[in-house]
């Protein structure tokens, strides 16, 4: 793997001419290879004046694969980026990685050019591009939501980049929440300062303003561009994204997929689950009806079927069943102060109730291991 990391550049630095492409199986083997970014690809031109042209595809996005298979690093690209010395893209359409790569080779000049790549939008149905979009498009640098017509209804404008877009688009539609747009800056260095200012410019003065990423806060591009949005636009977007963690990714799908779909409601809102398909056997007058929950990510989908009342609380019911025990509290309380006197809000206190003292439970479980833990190691 060294040796071919040495030949791949040297043969970016011998022929300029030729489009030398290093391409990672997941964009996390990258870290291997952190030494020659830091000491000939970064800097190289600084240094010594050898400009080369390679190309990295790395693998990246959030798809329950683990900590080791969901991220290439992108925040230490971008902490290595200045004077214009490396382009960092994360395009979102095949038209996109098609005119990048042809920028790359078009140029006059030779930079390198860090292209993260998720593998899920090999698959996504919404992921396509007409064969004009390659033949007379271009590669932009900030694409607007194209699904926006009137810009005076916009209350908040989602900055974003990458495979994230997919999941806030499919998650706005859900819930109907058309006051919503999704911007993605598909160039995270250079930023496209111009073109993002244009594109911010349709819309009201006093919109909010919020940067949605997939990575942990202290990961991904949220510090480079909170710190260049304020000092080239005067702007301080919000921050919607994972907490900040020692480790890229969790190991679990089942959390992997709450977590995504926290980012979901904290971006946009809550979706209003379905309720449908009355069964006709019931005897109680209310109906069991049937709730739905569909998270679509990438190939992965989380289809959630639950036969719940077709009444006050079914929405708690609804996250409890998909681990959300805080949120499903916060639910089963509202649909009790809604309508304290009806039966289906009087099982909805009953179930609060439990869940709150289970939620007790657990934590002084943990505290007792925790204190155990303690003891042990002093």
């Amino acid at each position: 793997m060294r040796r071919l990391r040495v030949w791949v550049l040297a043969y970016s630095l011998g022929d300029p001419d030729m489009l030398v492409i290093w391409e990672a199986p997941f964009g996390d083997f990258a870290n291997g290879a952190q030494v020659y970014f830091d000491q000939f690809i970064a800097s190289a031109e600084m240094k010594w004046k050898r400009f080369s042209g390679l190309t990295l595809l790395l693998p990246h996005g959030y798809e329950g694969q683990g900590p080791e298979h969901s991220s290439g690093r992108p925040e230490r690209f971008l902490q290595l980026c200045a004077g214009n010395n490396m382009q960092v893209v994360y395009p979102t359409t095949p038209a996109q990685i098609f005119h990048v790569l042809r920028r790359q080779m078009k140029r006059d000049f030779r930079k390198p050019l860090i292209v993260l790549t998720p593998k899920s939008l090999l698959r996504h149905p919404s992921a396509v591009s007409r064969a004009t979009d390659m033949i007379e498009g271009h590669f932009k640098l900030v694409i607007d939501d194209p699904a926006v017509t009137d810009p005076a209804t916009i209350r908040r404008i989602l900055l974003c980049s990458g495979k994230v877009y997919y999941d806030l688009v499919e998650h706005r539609g859900q819930g109907g929440h058309d006051d919503v747009a999704v911007v993605r800056l598909e160039q995270l260095y250079p930023l496209a300062v111009e073109e993002l200012q244009a594109v911010l410019a349709r819309y009201d003065a006093d919109v909010e303003l919020v940067w949605v990423q997939e990575e942990p806060r202290n990961m991904g591009a949220f510090r480079f561009l909170k710190t260049t949005l304020w000092e080239q636009l005067d702007i301080d977007p919000l921050y919607v994204g994972r907490d900040e963690n020692a480790s890229p990714a969790v190991a679990s799908m089942k959390l992997h997929l709450q977590e995504q779909h926290r980012i979901m409601i904290n971006a946009i809102g809550r979706v209003e689950l379905s309720r449908s398909g009355m069964n006709a056997r019931s005897s109680s007058g209310t109906g069991r009806g049937v709730a739905s929950l569909k998270y679509a990510h990438g190939r992965d989908s989380l289809r959630v079927r639950l036969y719940v009342s077709a009444s006050p609380g079914h929405d708690g019911l609804a996250l409890e069943k998909l681990g959300h025990v805080d949120e499903a509290i916060e639910e089963y309380g509202r649909a009790v102060e809604a309508n304290p006197d009806d039966p289906a809000a009087q099982r909805a206190a009953r179930r609060l109730a439990q869940l709150r003292t289970q939620k007790v439970r657990s934590l002084r479980r943990n505290l007792g291991r925790r204190v155990e833990r303690w003891s042990t190691l002093s």
